[in-house]
């Protein structure tokens, strides 16, 4: 709830059709609420009882039950501390975060898949109106909180996770965020991605690097060998080739690539190996 300059309190109820609250009303409930704090009584509607040893005439004075409850279910509660209105404009997950924080730090560390993994988009669905729902009339769920999850193909476990920044307009990006959450990634994010990395350090594809190489930066493989699967939407040779430097070479990423993913390097011999497969007769429908 906020006051106007017309000395109204609007609350939640009232932006979806509710009444609105004046301000001499919001404070007669803010006195209420001080005043149940020195009578206890059980329950809410147990103030405005008529019985006998129950009734409370102050409460029935100064405002109606069913007024009191309105403003009650539509005020929200905020520790000052916990609340920054910069970060609330800016992220529309700010009020998940610390959740979120919690989740991503105790799955990565209560166990680390060796062997093969996969990088794909997991989907949350909801109804809220929220800046980071985005909508995909190919997924289904078409209106959903995209996450990029690393997952063990062998026991589904996921090991990392991160939104996919839909909707924040902070000036902080996806690998800044997961080097805060995870602070022994910042070092060798540091000296892989520089100037001559082909990988830019501010986008997408810097932060799903970093949710692939997190296996390896906490737990080696026991043979030296990690491979990413991954479809099309994520795999490129940059991609592939900053993931297996950051690793030291532990960690492959396999899946089928888009010819525009395609750099200049493999461009040519992709080209001479179409042009020479074309031709070739089917083999087994192939």
């Amino acid at each position: 709830m906020v006051f106007s300059n017309e000395a109204m309190v609007q609350s939640e109820s009232d932006m979806k059709g509710g009444k609105k609250v004046s301000q001499v009303q919001f404070m007669a409930y803010v006195g209420l609420e001080i005043a149940m704090s020195f009578v206890k009584l059980n329950r809410v509607k147990d103030y405005w009882v008529t019985k006998m040893f129950y009734q409370q005439t102050d409460f029935q004075n100064v405002m109606s039950r069913a007024m009191f409850e309105d403003i009650r279910g539509s005020v929200m509660l905020h520790d000052p501390d916990m609340y920054d209105h910069r970060l609330a404009s800016t992220d529309p997950l700010h009020h998940s975060r610390n959740l979120l924080r919690h989740f991503l730090r105790n799955s990565a560390k209560v166990a680390v898949p060796i062997g093969t993994s996969a990088l794909d988009e997991n989907s949350a669905r909801t109804k809220a109106r929220c800046a980071a729902v985005t909508f995909n009339k190919d997924k289904p769920d078409k209106f959903a909180i995209r996450f990029y999850c690393v997952v063990s193909t062998a026991h589904t476990y996921v090991h990392s996770m991160m939104d996919n920044r839909s909707g924040n307009k902070s000036q902080q990006t996806a690998s800044e965020a997961y080097c805060q959450l995870f602070p022994e990634l910042r070092t060798p994010f540091n000296n892989t991605f520089g100037p001559s990395c082909a990988v830019d350090g501010d986008s997408a594809s810097a932060a799903w690097v970093l949710q692939m190489a997190h296996q390896k930066k906490i737990c080696e493989d026991p043979n030296n060998k990690r491979v990413m699967f991954s479809d099309n939407f994520y795999t490129r040779h940059n991609l592939a080739s900053t993931l297996k430097k950051i690793t030291d070479g532990e960690v492959r990423l396999c899946g089928t690539c888009r010819f525009n993913n395609v750099d200049s390097t493999n461009r040519y011999y992709l080209k001479q190996a179409i042009e020479q497969m074309k031709d070739m007769p089917e083999v087994h429908g192939y």
